[in-house]
């Protein structure tokens, strides 16, 4: 299905329609270019059939006539949001933009757009990028109800161990109902965001004891086919109910006469019993395998007893704990010692003294 963009930016025509044709090669969408109306009058937009708004930062170049608007981005998708409430408001900018190098964390608070995209992106994924987010608040607008059973409806929630999850992780629900926009928001910043509720592909092989190349084979993933999330966003990152992982993963291996974990089983029972070759997660520190956890830095599976606890955001308590392996405090210098519990800094100075903490 195709989805309906209206772009707005003060670029020379020729610019805009050349960007806008770069996205429509590279996706199902639809795209009108617009100037960015003078004193925000929306008038000309209010019958627009658009299905998603594609804003541009500084509207402030001035036209062949000598005129230009007198406000940035921001403050259109503000307006924009107070006529159409439960359409996506998506910036497009340069990263090299002082303007919104200096406002963007005001602009984040304020939370008047959905998504940013940068002219410099892949025309391809800032394609299917739009379309995604087009297509959820499409499917999110045309649900009845608003409210907790449609919420339920819109994940696919299994069972009430599963809706119980999700209450945990706190979706944006006053009085028992929801808004589009902030759900939205919700989906992406907290459910589809942060492990423990679901599983992106790193997270969800590790879960079961399987390396990543293994985990995505066809044959591992038809074993895992009923766990897979089918709810908003999940056809811009695939995600997997990290409950339903566990159940799938035993049933197989009480299919196959095996009692043990699944963590320690499942490769091996994979080889013996299906011929597979798939092979167990490694720990970046170690080597060791199977890995039970991942680095927070390095994205890579990790052995718990292998790294430390880290405290990089305020995720819902229903969500796993941040880890941090041995081998990112020695070598990345993306880990902020702040983000350390005060009474684990002196065992972080001595894996960075390469010292293994485990050996003492």
């Amino acid at each position: 299905m195709t989805s309906r963009v209206l772009y707005i930016d003060d670029a020379e025509p020729e610019l805009l329609r050349t960007y806008a044709a770069q996205l429509q090669e590279a996706g199902s969408l639809e795209i009108e270019c617009s100037p960015p109306p003078l004193q925000m009058d929306l008038r000309p937009f209010v019958q627009t059939t658009s299905d998603l708004f594609l804003v541009d930062y500084d509207l402030t170049q001035v036209d062949k006539q000598g005129r230009h608007a007198d406000y940035f981005g921001g403050t259109l998708a503000a307006r924009i949001r107070e006529v159409f409430p439960e359409h996506p408001i998506v910036l497009l900018t340069r990263r090299s933009l002082e303007s919104w190098k200096t406002n963007r964390y005001l602009l984040e608070a304020l939370e008047v757009f959905d998504w940013v995209l940068f002219k410099d992106d892949d025309p391809t994924l800032a394609a299917r990028i739009l379309t995604s987010i087009s297509t959820a608040f499409k499917r999110l607008r045309g649900t009845q109800g608003k409210d907790w059973p449609s919420l339920r409806r819109l994940l696919g929630t299994a069972n009430p161990v599963e809706e119980d999850l999700v209450r945990q992780a706190g979706p944006p629900l006053r009085d028992g109902q929801w808004q589009v926009p902030v759900l939205a928001r919700w989906l992406q910043n907290v459910l589809l965001r942060y492990p423990g509720v679901l599983y992106d592909e790193v997270h969800a092989a590790t879960y079961v004891g399987l390396d990543i190349a293994s985990f995505v084979t066809p044959e591992v993933q038809e074993l895992f086919r009923e766990t897979i999330y089918t709810g908003c966003f999940s056809d811009l990152s695939p995600r997997w109910w990290k409950r339903r992982l566990l159940s799938a993963a035993k049933q197989f291996l009480l299919e196959n006469g095996v009692q043990d974990s699944v963590r320690p089983a499942l490769a091996d029972t994979l080889r013996s019993r299906c011929a597979l070759d798939v092979s167990a997660s490694k720990c970046v520190s170690s080597g060791n395998s199977p890995a039970d956890t991942v680095c927070y830095v390095l994205n890579q599976p990790v052995l718990y007893r292998y790294s430390l606890s880290y405290r990089p955001d305020t995720r819902p308590a229903v969500m796993d704990e941040p880890r941090v392996s041995f081998k990112a405090i020695r070598e990345s210098n993306e880990v902020m010692d702040e983000l350390f519990d005060a009474d684990v800094m002196p065992m972080v100075c001595r894996i960075r003294g390469g010292e293994s903490p485990l050996e003492r």
